[in-house]
């Protein structure tokens, strides 16, 4: 309609000849026929909107469709209008001009067509948006008759004036005509009326139909919901009643049954009579619709009848039973009344006969159960009160402390009940009180029984014999005396009760009865106080151990202290007091330490260990450290302040007791007893605690350095650090000292020099980062080499210069758990773990049982480790290599690349049979390795090698490269990881020597960073830091008027900016290293916006390519890397577009300086060559030639300053925001609503208050009040959420989630909550790292839950069962259909689950939610569950907690702790339903994979199981041989089952032929023949192609050579020179040759295509696609010198330049591949195509050129292919071959120079002239033809689509 209504309203010349308007008049009627066709569209477009406006919802929806739908209606009706008018115009035009014939005849036929269209028997009925489509319709026809009738008269009048007077034989022809139309004109204008009369009785049974069918089937549909959804009651009363709706209900079927029949009747009993054709289908189809929804609520009704008959027969039956049932009980209470009215007999034969005859009555009472729980199962449960009682008699054990006369703890049966009706509660009550009857005598029974055979042990009690046992059964235990003591003493306060005693002894699994216990806590009360402190209990363990010699050895400690602290010289000396035996608090600390004497030497506890008393008071006393740097011995242990609440709490109970020592003189030689150290207090114990860490901190603290240069400095220095030595001054090694022997040094730090001068101009990154690195003086630490043998083993701290192991450092949230985890595993894989403070190596489960690592990561390293001891293959259940592992899937290849680069980088690979190590080369001959993989961990440069992060770049990079930058300790010669003080930059890490030599900051700043004045945190949080680090904000995208925001690729694909503008922006984005969503104030990557789809894949390559402002262009000439400004200077940048980038960078904070990923001011970015002087003034006031940025609203071009400041603020997330118009016209609107202007956040922010002083003074008032904001928010009472409730951060601290630094942090507002959340180490606290949420399916990938599958059969009942309670364990159960959690209860409501799990799931959530204490055996698995997924819940708390912390809050025994903390194999509860193994749930969560989108953690179900292969097998396959004549065993006869078990064979072949021969569906003679095929495949026969080289075998797979001639090759009859001289192989190996060049006639001379396009010989237009054909074929050709280059040669040596290196590299992804940002592989260019990488129209250009030239190029293999293969690689679809092999016009977009033709590329070829030498072609050009192309062409190449 858009092109015609101009043509139409446009007024033409009126034409004055009749020919002319005869012409016209034939166009009209032509338009008019399309016009009639066209209104089928619009008659389709017109429903469909209708269709859309009735299924709008919201009122924003409806509006617009309406405005849409009478848009059209107006216009389309406006149109035909149009259409009449005009040829009503053209009609009489014709008729005046004379032409009176042609007019009557136009008439006439007018009518004619006009007359069946409102012939009576045309149906006119239907459905009512039919039938209103006719009304218009007919209203049209009226319209155009009204006009005509002007015409007819017309016609009429010049008729009578040609004829008046005249009788010859026209005039009466005339005459007769006439009459004839106006006889045809008054018919058509009654058949008019008669229509719209039709039309109008039609619509109105539309309407009636319509309304009646709607109301109908609402009225089905409430009926409907009443029977599908009615709950059956319950209740005899309830169930009558709903019988009686029931019967209304039907009644009210029956009244609808006749408006059934009045819809049938109104749409017609034959609707194909009376209905328009068109309407048929509709008005059958409601019809159709309603008598079935009637039928379908006439079987729910009948359906529901009778489950209210059958439910009223079983609440009869119930009614009997209940009776029944209430009558035994009443006869069983009486019966039980009489024997309890008996007394007890004494007599133990009595006693047991009774409690035989009541064991019948119990049998009997349980097997009545069953009826009592189907009697009463219509009963509600009580789900707040705890699980029922079992069906079972479960006597617990016995506490004397019951004196009632009932079982201690026992639950009356089925009180989880709550009944509806009185009977049930009679009944309930009954039963109960039955049950609590029974167990009582049962109970008094049984005591008094028990009673008897105490008193009959008793009369022979001998406590030498019960103390015997007694100590045995603690041997047993693996406990000390000590041990028992402290469990008993709970209160720690030295001493135990009697009672205390005896209940202890009695809850214990030690066979003893009150009555002895009774008379031991008398027997060890030796002095009657009614307490038995700790002497008391050894001396009466140990009879012959005198307790008054702990009085001596006091005594002796006392003179040894007195005699130590008499050496301190100072004025005020060191001061010791005594506070209690053995006890003793040194200097001004309030931390008591406890002094023993242990092999004559007098020793002092410190942390988990014991140091001789003279070194303790060496590394504490102060005259003792002179020389000593470390400022924190003060502050940790000399100051008064540190431990000031301790002092306070201990005051009081120490005042008392405490004494300060004198000097005296004593013996040194002590030669004492000394038993196990006594408990202490519990402030004492705290204290204590509180010093191990201090003191453990104390001893990773660094010394002075003593550093491989010193034996390069003076002898003046020199003599110093040997002084240095003699004071003490170097810290020895806890242990390490002895008598006359030389301390060790220290752990070494790295000790730094600051240089105040910046790097040369233009130098390169790298080489800058490593010259500041050795200029670095001093530092003890070497790097690492690669001749440093061992894996990394810890991290140095730079900043606090601290050697820790990798666990702690996540601990101390300095590394994240995945990097972490990444370097434990290849320490694992190379043999142990490393202790970087004890300087060994320790094997994993050592590992976890000291807590160097985590109990979490038990699993993962015990895997690891086996790539070191071997793993067990699952078919000859021997020791295989890790490799070997890898090719039979039981290693992942991500992880297994990783640990095989870590044993090749520490030595080589493993030999698992002898534990040695193998050089690569020999590790490839044993079948430990093969070529292809020792190349992948061997190439740096490949990205899949780098499997590893460096923590202080967050550069990916291998483990040797890893190695290098690591630091030696050369006490003991590990290799430790540096952590550089880093600050996050633009997409990684940036260090602070970066920052120094770019002048960001000052190297005063940077020196406070390393001695630690400064931390990190506080310099990047500084605004002028910060900006250089993440730059300022950019345009994040664009807000309406109505405040709705919408990103800059919502914006460019709802056509709100246009393309070039919003292109630009995007760029400028991407080129500053933030693709902003600003719905979600995320910034991405490119990849990471295509992924998450930010933008679409069709901007990847252009974006992409700004995004190398950050990583810099890489000069192929020189393979240096080029900043944006040197690449325009370069010319690989176009120079305007590029200039717009640069002002962009410093309009948002600096130049980008790259492979440093910081911004970096002005000046630097010109002393390093990164700008100009020059260039520099230019951007900081642009010309308008140079501003490229377009504003929507004032239509004008800007620079990218000026563009920021027209942008807005969102309040809320801070990101600048564009404001647009909504109509899309980009006009401006003034400021949306909620949003501040650039005006007025500057006036905000210049504005200052009147304050004088505070910290406010001198800001900006805007700033203030964010700054108070801020606090405000900061100090607030912060919150986390956790599983069920909100967790505070005084809750994470006690659980040890957080340390106090960070707590600290927290609570005064330098560290946020989300900052917090973000940590690895607490987010999993908090929410976990997911169970396993559901099962994933092999064929159609659906995701379906554990609960569905095993209601389909795929999972076993035990196996769902235990992965539930896993779920349910660990907090929620998992719906991944829907990815919801829900608790047991609402997933019961929801469908997850079903009520046969209902009862355990909620149990196991109980568990973990409800701090009930389970099972050890159920529990173990639980526990396990929750630890693999995080750690175990707090149920109290609402979080995850350590298992340490678990185990001191008493949420599991001991012993239950010993066995989680075990690395053994006993706890593997679960099962895996692929391989039929038991496993660890953390081995089974390494089998599930993670959804990306979802988070999901799902198990995948293999289609194909993998098969064990039973002896018979094995021995069949051992007893046949086959000679291998290729591969590592070529030469050898092998059996079938070693061949079967080598490398020769993938794990998914190898599964295949062992199912088959189980099968018997292959013999042994068969499988044969396939593996002398299968060998075939390792023949060393290779052919060069055009990228690397390729076996024959494959070019037999690909149908480049036949079988045959494979055969022959194989056999040595054809050698490879002879096949590569093949045409039909050199074809497709090589192809069969691209245009090269162009020759010029007649003199021959030969030019390239880029020499021709710079010489003006060829536009660029021609020239562009002929080089990309080049490109998209292999090699850019040099025609003069006959060589042919890749694209990056190709510039390097001149053939091309750097303009066109960006456009052909794109073209060279043809032959190389093309990355998927999806899944960031390389993809071929058929498939780029599909996922819009590519342009459809280039993309079939290139696989055109490709087609022509031999064949589709698979980058895989690196040669064009077969039609076929290609097809079944999948470069290629039929439907994509059939459109290439029959190009149309659009694809013909190459030129010949002499005709100007379009043609194809094949067509091109052949009117080129092919060099047989060299085998390209070149184009033929005449040498004085003067280039005359077509606009398009020339300008092609600014305008090829990418």
């Amino acid at each position: 309609m858009d092109e015609v209504e101009p043509s139409l309203e446009a007024p033409q010349d009126a034409a004055t000849g009749q020919e002319e308007i005869k012409c016209q008049l034939a166009e009209h009627k032509a338009f008019q026929k399309v016009l009639r066709a066209k209104r089928a569209v619009y008659e389709a477009t017109l429903r469909s909107g209708r269709a859309l406006r009735e299924g709008a919802r919201l009122p924003r929806d409806l509006q617009p469709l309406e405005e849409l739908l009478g848009e059209l209606k107006e216009r389309w009706d406006a149109l035909c209008g149009q259409a009449a008018e005009r040829q009503h115009k053209l009609e009489e035009r014709l008729l005046f001009s004379g032409k009176f014939t042609d007019a009557l005849r136009a008439l006439t036929d007018w009518l004619y067509r006009a007359e069946p269209q409102l012939s009576e028997d045309a149906p006119v009925g239907g459905d009512r948006d039919l039938v209103g489509d006719l009304m218009d319709k007919h209203k049209a026809f009226q319209k155009e008759l009204g006009k005509r009738a002007s015409c007819i008269r017309t016609l009429k009048r010049s008729v009578r004036d040609l004829t008046r007077g005249s009788s010859s034989g026209d005039s009466q022809w005339l005459q007769r005509q006439v009459e004839e139309l106006s006889a045809r004109w008054d018919l058509v204008c009654k058949l008019s009326l008669a229509k719209q009369a039709r039309l109008e009785a039609a619509l109105r049974q539309a309407e009636e139909f319509h309304s009646l069918v709607r109301s109908f089937l609402g009225r089905l549909s409430e009926s409907e919901k009443s029977l599908k959804y009615g709950a059956c009651p319950e209740e005899e009363a309830a169930v009558r009643e709903c019988q009686g709706q029931l019967q209304e209900l039907l009644q009210c079927l029956q009244c609808q049954q006749l408006e059934l029949e009045c819809i049938a009747s109104l749409g017609g009993g034959d609707p194909g009579s009376s209905c328009h054709p068109d309407s048929v289908i509709t008005v059958r189809s409601w019809v159709t619709v309603a008598k079935s929804r009637f039928q379908e609520v006439q079987g729910w009704a009948q359906q529901q009848g009778e489950r209210l008959r059958a439910q009223a027969a079983a609440l009869a039956a119930e009614r009997e039973e209940a009776q029944r049932l209430l009558e035994w009980m009443a006869a069983a209470e009486e019966a039980l009344a009489l024997r309890d009215q008996e007394p007890l007999p004494e007599e133990a034969e009595a006693l047991e006969e009774l409690s035989a005859q009541h064991a019948v009555f119990m049998e009997e009472l349980n097997r009545k159960q069953p009826d009592v729980e189907k009697v009463t199962k219509s009963c509600k449960r009580k789900l707040d009160l705890g699980p029922a009682a079992g069906r079972r008699l479960a006597t617990g054990r016995r506490s004397s402390s019951s004196s009632s006369g009932k079982a201690p703890g026992a639950a009356a049966p089925l009180g989880g009940l709550e009944p509806q009706t009185p009977a049930m509660a009679q009944l309930l009550q009954r039963w109960q009180q039955l049950w609590l009857l029974a167990l009582d005598r049962q109970y008094r029974l049984e005591r008094a029984l028990q009673r008897l055979k105490e008193l009959e042990e008793f009369a022979h009690f001998d406590f030498g014999v019960w103390r015997k046992r007694y100590m045995q059964w603690i041997s047993q235990m693996k406990s000390r005396v000590l041990d028992v003591f402290r469990g008993i003493d709970r209160d720690q306060d030295g001493r135990i009760s009697q009672r205390e005693f005896i209940e202890s002894v009695l809850a214990s699994k030690f066979p003893t009865n009150v009555l002895e216990m009774n008379a031991v806590a008398t027997i060890f009360d030796l002095n009657g106080d009614g307490f038995i402190d700790y002497y008391e209990f050894v001396s009466a363990l140990h009879p012959n151990r005198d307790p008054l010699r702990r009085c001596a050895d006091a005594d002796q400690i006392q003179d040894e202290v007195n005699r130590q602290v008499a050496q301190c010289n100072c004025a005020k000396r060191f001061q010791v007091e005594q506070i209690s035996a053995n006890r003793y608090r040194f200097g001004e600390s309030q931390q008591l330490r406890m002094v023993r004497i242990l092999r004559s030497t007098l020793m002092v506890r410190v942390g988990g260990g014991w140091i001789a008393l003279d070194e303790f008071l060496v590394k504490n006393d102060p005259c003792r450290v002179k020389g000593r740097t470390n400022l924190k011995i003060n502050e940790k242990y000399l100051s008064s302040d540190v431990f000031g609440a301790a002092a306070r709490c201990a005051g009081s109970q120490s005042a008392a007791s405490s004494k300060v020592l004198s000097p005296s003189r004593s013996n040194s030689s002590l030669s004492l007893y000394s038993s196990a150290s006594a408990p202490s207090s519990p402030l004492a114990r705290k204290v204590l605690h509180d010093d191990q860490g201090l003191q453990d901190e104390v001893a990773t603290s660094p010394m002075p350095l003593v550093t491989p240069e010193v034996h390069q400095l003076s002898p003046h220095l020199q003599g110093g650090m040997r002084a240095l030595r003699a004071v003490g001054g170097v810290q020895p090694q806890d242990g390490e000292r002895a008598s006359g022997e030389r301390p060790r040094r220290s752990q070494l730090s790295r000790g730094r020099r600051v240089r105040d001068k910046r790097p040369v101009p233009g130098r390169d990154a790298a080489q800058t980062a490593e010259s500041s690195r050795q200029c670095r003086g001093g530092s003890g630490r070497r790097r690492g080499t690669p001749e440093t043998a061992g894996s990394i083993a810890g991290v140095y701290v730079e900043a606090s210069k601290r050697t820790m192991s990798f666990y702690e450092a996540t601990r101390e949230h300095l590394l994240s758990l995945d990097l972490a985890l990444c370097l434990l595993e290849a320490q694992a894989a190379t043999g142990s773990i490393s202790d970087p403070l004890g300087k060994r190596g320790v094997p994993v489960a050592e590992a976890v049982r000291t807590g160097l690592v985590g109990l979490e990561l038990k699993e993962r390293l015990l895997s690891a480790d086996r790539a070191a001891t071997g793993f067990v293959d699952p078919y000859t259940e021997e020791k295989i290599s890790l490799y070997q592992a890898m090719q039979k899937e039981l290693v992942g290849r991500e992880q297994g690349v990783r640990l095989l680069q870590a044993q090749l980088a520490t030595g080589g690979v493993i030999d698992p049979a002898t534990g040695g190590r193998l050089p690569a080369e020999a590790a490839c001959e044993r079948g430990y390795l093969d070529e292809e993989m020792r190349r992948l961990v061997s190439d740096p440069s490949n990205e899949e090698s780098k499997a590893f992060l460096d923590p202080s770049t967050m550069e990916k990079v291998t483990y040797q490269e890893l190695r290098k930058r690591c630091l030696v300790d050369p006490a003991s010669g590990l290799l430790l990881l540096p952590l550089q003080i880093t600050f996050p930059g633009l997409g990684g890490r940036v260090s602070g020597r970066d920052l120094v030599d770019s002048g960001i900051i000052s190297p005063d700043v940077f020196r406070g960073l390393e001695e630690g004045r400064v931390s990190a945190q506080e310099v990047a949080e500084n605004d002028a830091v910060q900006q250089f680090l993440r730059g300022t904000r950019s345009v994040a995208g664009v807000v309406l008027p109505s405040g709705e925001q919408k990103s800059l690729y919502q914006a460019l694909r709802e056509h709100l900016l246009v393309p070039g503008a919003a292109l630009l922006l995007l760029q400028v984005q991407a080129s500053t290293g933030s693709l902003t969503d600003p719905l979600k104030n995320k910034s991405y990557s490119v990849d990471e916006a295509v992924r998450v789809g930010l933008i679409g894949p069709e901007l990847y390559e252009k974006l992409s390519s700004a995004e190398k402002t950050i990583t810099g262009y890489r000069d192929p000439s020189t393979g240096e890397t080029l900043s944006l400004f040197q690449a325009i200077g370069k010319g690989f940048v176009p120079r305007d577009h590029g200039l717009c980038l640069l002002e962009a960078q410093l309009a948002t904070g600096g130049v980008i300086a790259p492979g440093r990923r910081i911004r970096v001011p002005a000046e630097t970015a010109c002393e390093w060559g990164h700008l100009d002087e020059p260039t520099r003034q230019l951007l900081s006031s642009p010309p308008d030639d140079l501003k490229g940025f377009f504003h929507p609203g004032s239509k004008e071009k800007l620079s990218y300053a000026e563009l920021l400041r027209r942008c807005v603020t969102d309040p809320g997330t801070g990101l600048l925001l564009l404001p647009l118009a909504g109509d899309g016209s980009g006009g401006s609107q003034g400021t949306p609503r909620g949003f501040l202007d650039h005006g007025s956040q500057m006036a905000l922010e210049k504005r200052t208050g009147a304050r004088g002083c505070g910290e406010i003074q001198g800001q900006g008032l805007g700033e203030a009040v964010r700054a108070a904001v801020e606090e405000k928010a900061a100090t607030a009472n912060v919150t986390f959420k956790g599983l069920r409730d909100q967790v505070t951060a005084d809750q994470l601290l006690s659980s040890e989630i957080i340390n106090k630094d960070l707590f600290k942090k927290l609570k005064e507002g330098e560290t946020s909550a989300k900052e917090v959340v973000s940590m690895d180490t607490v987010r999993k606290y908090l929410q976990g790292t997911g169970s396993i949420g559901g099962l994933l399916l092999p064929d159609s990938q659906e995701k379906i839950s554990i609960y569905q599958a095993k209601r389909k059969g795929l999972l076993r009942p035990g196996t769902s069962l235990i992965l539930l309670e896993a779920q349910a364990a660990t907090g929620f159960v998992i719906d991944p259909a829907a990815n919801k959690r829900y608790s047991v209860d609402e997933a019961l409501r929801a469908n997850v689950i079903g009520p046969d799990v209902y009862d355990k799931l909620l149990a196991a959530e109980k568990s973990a939610m409800q701090k009930e204490l389970i099972v050890r055996d159920h529990g173990i698995r639980l526990l396990e569950a929750q630890i693999a997924t995080g750690g175990i819940i707090d149920p109290v708390n609402s979080h995850r907690i350590p298992v340490e912390v678990a185990y001191k809050r008493g949420y599991f025994d001991k012993k239950m702790n010993l066995i989680l903390s075990d690395p053994s194999d006993d706890t593997k509860g679960f099962f895996d339903p692929n391989t039929h193994e038991n496993l660890t749930y953390l081995q089974l969560k390494e089998k599930c994979i993670t959804e990306p989108s979802t988070g999901l953690c799902l198990l995948p179900l293999n289609s194909r199981k993998r098969q064990f292969v039973d002896e018979a097998t094995r021995q069949a396959f051992r007893g046949s041989w086959l000679p291998v004549r290729f591969g590592r065993l070529r030469g050898e006869n092998v059996s079938v089952w070693d061949l079967l078990n080598s490398e020769y064979f993938s794990e998914g072949r190898r599964r295949e032929i062992f199912n088959h021969f189980q099968l018997r569906k292959l013999s042994l003679e068969q499988i044969r023949l396939m593996l002398e095929e299968e060998m075939k495949k390792w023949a060393p026969i290779k052919f060069p192609a055009m990228r690397g080289n390729v076996s024959a075998y494959h070019l037999m797979e690909t149908g480049v050579i036949d079988r045959a001639l494979f055969e022959r090759v194989l056999e040595g009859s054809v050698t490879p020179e002879q096949v590569l001289r093949m045409d039909s192989v050199r074809k497709y190996l090589y192809g069969s040759g691209s245009i090269g060049g162009i020759v010029l006639q007649p003199s021959n001379q030969r030019m390239s295509i880029y020499e021709a396009m710079k010489q003006n010989i060829v536009v660029p237009g021609v020239a562009l696609p002929l080089l990309e054909a080049q490109a998209a074929t292999g090699f850019i050709i040099d025609p003069v010198n006959n060589q042919k280059l890749r694209v990056d040669e190709a510039v390097k040596e001149g053939v091309i330049g750097p303009d066109v290196h960006e456009k052909l590299q794109h073209a060279e992804g043809a032959v190389t591949g093309y990355k998927d940002p999806f899944t960031g592989k390389k993809i071929p260019l058929f498939q780029a195509m599909k996922k819009g990488l590519i342009a459809d129209k280039q993309a079939m250009q290139l696989m055109e050129v490709q087609m022509a030239t031999g064949g589709i190029i698979d980058p895989a293999c690196g040669h064009h292919l077969p039609l076929e293969s290609a097809q079944q690689r999948g470069c290629l679809d039929e439907d994509t071959s059939k459109a290439l092999s029959k190009p149309s016009d659009d694809h013909r977009v190459f030129c010949l120079p002499d005709s100007k033709e379009s043609v194809t590329y094949a067509e091109l070829i052949q009117h080129c002239q092919k060099d047989e030498v060299s085998g390209f072609h070149l184009l033929p050009l005449a040498q004085a033809a003067a280039p005359a192309y077509t606009d398009e062409q020339s300008n092609g190449f600014s305008r090829r689509p990418r």
